[in-house]
């Protein structure tokens, strides 16, 4: 039976643009090996799906290597705020591409000052990418923005809980699947080995000995009635 694909159920997803940027980077399930921009028009039909282009041939080689390095740039960059592993060569590269970001500062007719990406096509593009990191990290939604706990996932969610305490894309994927894994691992052995457990009979006022739960020759006696 084939594994399920990631993209069966996404992830927790972040508010407004930064939506943006958290749907690029999961465009590769690492857990499956599926990549929805596994090639130049793979890619040219992503962004023209969400407005940033055009899916008829503005993409070539040179662009899609662009893209997977920022992909992976950006992923290493959530990895080591969160405090997991991740190749900081990656964040060099990520560096590198966005060198050909152009911003200029555009003031609107309400006296508000913006910025703005000056070049058209795929340096546009990393430009808004780049404007949504520095608007999230003002709003504090930058640091929500995690990798999933579980390894063989790390998926990129958003953690809306009130102490930013989450750790799992899903509790329905990841959630639920590990913590089932962990109570498989311990089963009923963990109580082997340990002493009987001592409970009260309030109505004898003594103590009674309850049986090993994990002994094949546990007694199943009722307690003495009055």
């Amino acid at each position: 039976m084939a594994k399920k694909s990631s993209f069966d159920i996404p992830p927790s997803p972040a508010p407004g643009e930064l939506r943006l940027l958290q749907d690029f980077i999961n465009t590769l399930d690492l857990e499956t090996g599926e990549d929805r921009l596994a090639n130049p028009q793979a890619l040219a039909t992503w962004l023209a799906r969400r407005q940033l282009g055009r899916a008829d041939g503005e993409v070539d080689d040179a662009v899609w290597q662009s893209a997977m390095t920022v992909r992976q740039g950006l992923r290493a960059v959530i990895a080591l705020r969160c405090g997991a592993e991740a190749d900081p060569s990656a964040v060099e590269s990520l560096n590198q591409a966005l060198g050909s970001v152009r911003l200029a500062p555009r003031f609107d007719q309400d006296g508000g000052l913006f910025l703005h990406g000056q070049r058209p096509g795929w340096p546009g593009v990393l430009a808004r990418l780049v404007l949504i990191v520095s608007s999230a990290v003002k709003t504090g939604q930058w640091r929500r923005l995690k990798l999933c706990r579980n390894t063989s996932c790390l998926r990129v969610f958003y953690d809306a809980s009130r102490n930013h305490s989450g750790k799992w894309c899903t509790t329905r994927r990841c959630g639920n699947r590990l913590h089932s894994k962990t109570y498989r691992s311990r089963g009923p052995t963990h109580l082997r080995g340990k002493p009987p457990i001592m409970i009260l009979d309030h109505r004898m006022n003594a103590p009674v000995r309850r049986p090993d739960p994990t002994s094949l020759r546990a007694s199943r006696q009722p307690l003495p009635e009055d």
